[in-house]
């Protein structure tokens, strides 16, 4: 099982890229896909942007998350 695979649409994760960060919610899952998992920010970027493709390692443990 690859580890996009463990999201699904609906969940509410934290996101953290060079480009942007925030809370999202995951829109779709493409396990296999180099950005896997396809998020909506509740804020979206500076050029109004809100649907973002990203990589497992763009999001942010829940136990990490308390430094954010």
């Amino acid at each position: 099982m690859s580890e996009a695979s463990k999201f699904k649409r609906g969940d509410r994760i934290y996101v953290r890229t060079l480009l942007f960060e925030g809370w999202a919610t995951a829109t779709d899952v493409f396990p296999g896909e180099l950005y896997p998992i396809q998020v909506t920010l509740d804020k979206p970027d500076g050029d109004g942007h809100a649907v973002k493709r990203v990589n497992i390692y763009d999001i942010v443990r829940e136990n990490e998350i308390s430094t954010v």
